[in-house]
């Protein structure tokens, strides 16, 4: 295989495996002296084609490196998207927004990932301790910086600063909040990296994290998750779908279940379930339907947005959708999530995103395009 077709190949294998990646998140590139090729925005790395692939004029990318922006937030990354648009050789495929970091990663081949072991430590308080403990005090961690431009020239400084104290290049690009970054000059150095920086975290996980922690739990009878859907459905007049396992349960079970799912860790979650949920503890079925369609009006209201998940003891995750896929992915986002805080515990507990980290992803267009096309809205 060439590199073209390694690359697609390595993609459609992480892709292919929702603990390394969901929906249309993470992105691959390669990069010779003169074009770098990236995974389009919104597509998926799971059926990753050579033909997907936008390609853009390295030369041209420079562009976004050296010129000065608005600091005005919108203005600027529509001013950033405009010129990442002018060195895309391939204008019917729009780049991924984080084209750029790839761009400054001196490596041809970049894997960049949101594995839910690495986000369980990720997403931790203690997680500077922690992975110096694990990968050394040459390990490379950006704290949680905005997607987008700014995370861009975060990093591009931060590697610059990283040369010029050991002489070399960073491989592994730990990002707070959000994932990893990993670069080497083949895809199965890349795959090697990525597996044992798996085995050392898992390695120091404490705890199961979908073991059952009651063996005596309350459940209700499986036609209350019919009502329920038929409900919801009428509610919100998109799709419903519920699912149920020990996973979800626990947090209605552990101390501070709910509120270590409360809000987001990373970025792909808001895209995806936005950053607000409902959660039910309600054994009785009639209170627990009206005590619903209360919650309901009472989100929309608050929130101006309908809700995408709401958990119910003894039920289970509801996924609120515009579509079957749709509902798929946010139940899997969302049980990311549930991972990412059980692991945490192991590293400190779970430390969510900011209020102000949140707002910026929810009022962010490349995301909100982004969602669209990987949940085949546009």
């Amino acid at each position: 295989m060439n590199e073209l077709e390694l690359l697609a190949a390595v993609s459609r294998l992480y892709g292919a495996d929702k603990n390394y990646v969901i929906a249309g998140g993470g992105n691959t590139s390669y990069k010779d002296d003169n074009k770098i090729r990236v995974k389009a925005s919104g597509t998926s790395l799971a059926t990753l084609q050579v033909g997907d692939l936008a390609i853009l004029d390295r030369e041209k990318l420079k562009v976004i490196s050296e010129k000065k922006y608005s600091e005005d937030t919108n203005l600027r990354e529509e001013q950033v998207k405009q010129d990442l648009a002018k060195a895309t050789i391939t204008k019917e495929k729009r780049p991924s927004v984080e084209t750029s970091i790839h761009n400054v990663i001196n490596y041809p081949f970049i894997v960049h990932l949101h594995p839910t072991i690495v986000n369980g430590l990720m997403c931790a308080n203690d997680v500077v301790k922690k992975l110096h403990e694990l990968f050394g005090k040459n390990a490379f961690l950006i704290p949680y910086t905005d997607p987008g431009y700014v995370l861009f020239k975060k990093i591009e400084e931060e590697i610059e600063e990283y040369r010029k104290q050991f002489n070399t290049h960073p491989q592994v690009i730990w990002l707070q909040n959000h994932g990893i970054f990993v670069g080497a000059d083949t895809t199965e150095e890349i795959k090697n990296i990525y597996a044992d920086i798996l085995e050392k975290i898992k390695g120091n996980i404490l705890s199961s994290i979908e073991s059952p922690i009651s063996e005596t739990r309350f459940a209700f009878e499986t036609e209350v998750s019919g009502n329920i859907i038929n409900v919801l459905t009428e509610k919100s007049g998109g799709f419903v779908k519920i699912t149920d396992s020990s996973l979800i349960q626990n947090i209605f079970y552990i101390k501070d279940g709910l509120k270590n799912v409360s809000k987001p860790f990373i970025p792909d979650q808001i895209v995806y379930c936005k950053s607000n949920y409902i959660f039910m503890d309600e054994e009785d079925e009639n209170k627990l339907i009206e005590g619903l369609v209360t919650a309901y009006d009472s989100f929309l209201a608050k929130n101006a947005y309908a809700p995408k998940v709401i958990v119910i003891k003894g039920v289970g995750l509801v996924a609120l959708g515009s579509s079957e896929n749709d509902c798929a992915i946010i139940t899997d986002v969302f049980e990311d999530a549930i991972k990412i805080a059980a692991i945490s515990k192991s590293f400190g507990g779970p430390h969510p995103m900011t209020d102000e980290q949140i707002h910026f992803i929810e009022n962010w267009e490349v995301e909100n395009y982004r969602r669209k096309v990987a949940t085949g809205q546009g």
